[in-house]
């Protein structure tokens, strides 16, 4: 703890970091993962392809250049110069 700031040079931060609230949603999350167990990916993999059909159906059909990622990477991408 002595190499960071304020005795030390090292400056670490951030947002969240230790924030009462925050720690507090991500083991309200962890939670409610761990108790909807198996179910939770299939149903966000559902809506995921629903999701990405229509944004991929309207892309198209509007003529934009767009690249939408696979499975629950939820990544779209929209630019006339898509690499692949």
């Amino acid at each position: 703890m002595n190499l960071l700031s304020p005795n030390g040079n090292m400056y670490q931060a951030s947002t969240f970091a230790g924030n009462p609230i925050s720690v507090s949603a991500a083991i309200s999350s962890i939670k409610t993962i761990n108790k909807m167990k198996n179910k939770l990916y299939s149903k966000l993999e559902r809506f995921n392809l629903l999701f990405s059909t229509a944004l991929d159906d309207m892309a198209t059909d509007m003529k934009i250049p767009h690249k939408i990622s696979i499975s629950l990477l939820l990544c779209y991408k929209f630019s006339s110069q898509i690499r692949l």
